[in-house]
């Protein structure tokens, strides 16, 4: 039994799925590259500029004893990055959603 890929989908051309799947990846490559921003642009500029909470700030102990393993700002990567691609899909599709629903509904009653 052969996996299908996105990738495969594509290459197969059927020009619905391939602008779907297309569709799909540059949603999720808007999250993912939100969350390179927030780790690797902005965290970093936040350090590089000095701005951190001094030992007797009591924000403090809520950042000590919210400590994240590494596995967990792992996974807190891809839990921000699906929330910036929701994000992303709901602001682009809303009206879009609106319009179905409004189609939708006009076909019902008749």
């Amino acid at each position: 039994m052969t996996t299908l890929t996105v990738q495969t989908l594509i290459r197969e051309g059927n020009p619905s799925l391939t602008l779907s799947c297309t569709l799909f990846l540059d949603i999720v490559n808007y999250g993912l590259d939100r969350t390179r921003y927030l780790v690797d642009i902005l965290e970093r500029k936040i350090y590089d500029e000095g701005q951190s909470l001094s030992k007797s700030d009591p924000a403090h102990f809520v950042a000590v004893f919210n400590k994240q393993t590494q596995k967990a700002k792992e996974l807190s990567k891809y839990g921000y990055a699906t929330l910036e691609a929701s994000s992303l899909l709901t602001k682009q599709y809303s009206s879009l959603l609106k319009k179905c629903t409004l189609v939708a509904k006009v076909t019902r009653n008749h």
